[in-house]
């Protein structure tokens, strides 16, 4: 079937009949393969992980992954490190793997609140010169809620946004991460309705994976980010 869309779901139905009349069906779902280099939007459908678009990095090796009704789930141990910091992404992550991206709008929902001492729910824009771009929410040993971002140069951080917030206890998360050339915009929602903006700075970056991490900076405690959808808005 020519000209389908790349990366896209389509639900076929084959009929067949014979020279009697008698008929048979087969319900089919077919999945075509991502553009090469392009952002590919997941809502997290599927019984398991796609692993022709993501790629599991799991930097300590205790961290687990499953996808399961309709949900992504990247889970941290207590007891150990799994920060995005000065050492390093030790913060276990499916990343997707891209050409340098022109302008462009990324918007992830995660169904739960990271709580507890510096639990990380977050997206990881990654270059291959060790350079990367971190947006995430993470929660602070007052169990308050913040939204931050920071630039990388290796394991050098430049903290551009740090900000507490305040949402509907229970609420989803909702983050926005948009790139008009070098400018970046982070904006944060609960109702997908309403934007707040959060950090705005000039950065190049040439993007080369994107990420969706859990962590715990302190290893304590153990979190897990619910992860409901990845979109190329």
């Amino acid at each position: 079937i020519p000209d389908l869309t790349p990366a896209t779901t389509y639900y076929l139905r084959v009929v067949a009949t014979d020279a009697s009349g008698n008929s048979s069906s087969q319900d089919l779902i077919v999945d075509t393969r991502p553009a090469s280099g392009r952002l590919v939007s997941d809502d997290f459908d599927r019984p398991s992980l796609d692993t022709s678009v993501w790629t599991i990095v799991d930097p300590v090796g205790d961290a687990s992954v499953a996808q399961s009704g309709g949900r992504l789930e990247i889970a941290v141990p207590a007891g150990v490190c799994h920060d995005v910091w000065t050492s390093g992404i030790l913060a276990p992550r499916v990343v997707q793997s891209v050409s340098d991206l022109a302008d462009f709008e990324i918007e992830v929902g995660f169904d739960n609140q990271p709580a507890g001492r510096y639990a990380l729910s977050g997206l990881l824009l990654e270059a291959d010169n060790g350079q990367r771009l971190r947006f995430d929410f993470y929660s602070t040993s007052s169990s308050s809620l913040r939204i931050f971002a920071a630039s990388f140069e290796g394991t050098s951080p430049t903290v551009r946004h740090n900000q507490a917030i305040s949402v509907p206890a229970g609420a989803p998360l909702l983050m926005r991460v948009a790139r008009q050339g070098n400018l970046w915009t982070q904006r944060y929602s609960w109702d997908g309705q309403n934007w707040t903006d959060a950090a705005q700075f000039a950065y190049d970056l040439e993007v080369s994976g994107i990420g969706l991490f859990a962590g715990n900076a302190d290893g304590m405690p153990a979190h897990t980010a619910v992860i409901d959808y990845f979109r190329d808005v």
